[in-house]
């Protein structure tokens, strides 16, 4: 949410999504098998675009296409 809140800030945009996938280091060094991704999203908009929030977090998604495979 910092990061995203930074870039909304600093760069102004309309519309802003950050998504983050990260692993627990702590269990890839210990060798556990399953999986320790996580993954975490944040949105800002500015309010003269709040009818366009649904639309384009579907699109950017689909753009984006997180799978565990991919990312």
């Amino acid at each position: 949410n910092s990061l995203a809140d930074k870039l909304f800030e600093k760069l102004k945009p309309r519309f802003l999504m950050v998504v983050v996938k990260a692993k627990h280091l702590c269990m890839v060094m210990r060798g556990v098998k399953e999986n320790g991704n996580m993954i975490t999203s944040a949105i800002r908009w500015r309010e003269d675009y709040y009818d366009k929030i649904s639309h384009l977090k579907q699109e950017f998604l689909s753009l984006l296409e997180i799978k565990e495979d991919i990312i």
